[in-house]
């Protein structure tokens, strides 16, 4: 059975990869809106169907981490509301915690860019 620490790890890694592929989605996004304003519909194709490979990769590792966050909340002993990431942070000690803070404001970041670029 994973202890703690490595449950965190993981979960770490896994918005690692979450951040990984939500900043490609952005990429793509933007790389959309210059192929409509360009009229490249052969290129706005291949761009589809590559999102729509990341957005399945998206959700798989969506997935991957509420199942990985609900072990540390059994493991921790906790009810899931009373665990935030902030609480994580905190919880996992000073180095790593502050990767999490770190890792959460950037995924934020590029999520709210991505909604705003979609709009």
């Amino acid at each position: 059975m994973m202890g703690v620490e490595d449950r965190l790890d993981f979960l770490y890694n896994l918005f690692e990869k979450e951040l990984q592929l939500q900043s490609k989605l952005l990429d793509y996004a933007r790389e959309k809106k210059r192929c409509l304003l360009g009229n490249d519909m052969e290129r706005l194709s291949e761009i589809l169907e590559e999102e729509g490979e990341l957005v399945f990769q998206a959700k798989g590792t969506e997935a991957k981490i509420k199942r990985a966050w609900k072990e540390i909340v059994c493991q921790m002993g906790l009810e899931e509301e009373e665990l935030s990431v902030s609480r994580l942070a905190t919880l996992a000690g000073v180095g790593r915690g502050e990767r999490f803070l770190l890792i959460q404001q950037k995924l934020r970041s590029v999520l709210a860019e991505l909604r705003q670029v979609n709009e």
